[in-house]
């Protein structure tokens, strides 16, 4: 695993050379640095346990785990929602008392829960929520406004009542409102979790496409696979290996051992080549 770690740590995309070639301007290699992040809740309950972490600019990368790995905590530390014992780095900006606005300003959070994102009137209101605080001109808000929502498929939707939606809905919109205000990293828990077959498949387009650093937090290790080149797994708060998605996510014994089940494509193709085997012999 550590060549395959040495391998993703060295620069192969264009971006990746950039930062390296120019860090002497202020460009930095890392968007995201963690550095022995402890982070325990109120109740006791241990969540993160000495996590270090790096992720190069334009990197996409699933977070994947059992229920209770640490993933969705990690998340909510890159942008100071939670504040653990540990030293997080975003962009070349350490995140502090002082710097947590301006570090908002780069990532971008998209919660499992979309309630706990959504609190305005209106879908405009909502999506406009992040443009608007950062004082884009009214016109510029409604152009990003327009096409965030026009990126999730929710065109014509400004306004509707974002607590009228349903689920998937109230889904797609929390992801517009940070699409909104362009973050150069975005960060998403479980961002398929209920979609339909149909706006599922608009999200993972848009994933693959999108040329931002990426880190997913999911349990839709389809998704992990398709769209991510990295695949981090956790468990207790730590990480327990580092490496390529598509040799990560093929390994029956790692997942087994961390309670995941092989992505249902490779499932569906073992099975096919199992029979194939069976029928011809």
């Amino acid at each position: 695993m550590d060549n395959v770690n040495s391998e993703i740590r060295n620069p192969k995309s264009e971006i990746e050379k950039f930062a390296i070639c120019n860090s002497q301007f202020g460009i930095h290699k890392y968007a995201v640095e963690i550095a022995n992040l402890w982070y325990a809740y109120p109740d006791g309950n241990k969540a993160l346990s000495g996590l270090s972490l790096r992720i190069t600019h334009g990197e996409k990368v699933a977070l994947i785990g059992r229920n209770g790995a640490g993933k969705s905590t990690l998340l909510m530390h890159l942008n100071g929602v939670l504040r653990g014992n540990g030293k997080i780095v975003i962009d070349g900006l350490e995140l502090t008392d002082k710097t947590v606005k301006e570090v908002r300003k780069k990532v971008g959070l998209v919660f499992q829960e979309p309630n706990e994102q959504l609190f305005c009137p209106t879908v405009f209101d909502d999506v406009a929520f992040g443009p608007l605080n950062l004082r884009f001109p009214k016109d510029e808000v409604r152009e990003r406004v327009e096409m965030a929502l026009k990126l999730v498929g929710l065109e014509g939707y400004e306004e509707r009542a974002s607590f009228h939606l349903s689920i998937g809905e109230k889904k797609r919109v929390a992801i517009a409102t940070v699409l909104s205000y362009s973050p150069e990293i975005l960060a998403f828990d479980e961002p398929s979790s209920n979609l339909d077959p149909k706006h599922r498949r608009m999200l993972i387009n848009w994933l693959k496409s999108v040329d931002k650093t990426l880190i997913v937090a999911t349990h839709d290790l389809d998704l992990a696979l398709e769209v991510c080149e990295r695949c981090v797994v956790l468990n207790n708060g730590q990480t327990v290996t580092d490496g390529r998605s598509e040799e990560i996510l093929r390994d029956e014994d790692l997942l087994e051992k961390n309670d995941l089940e092989l992505p249902l494509c490779l499932t569906a193709c073992f099975e096919f080549s199992q029979k194939l085997v069976d029928n011809l012999s």
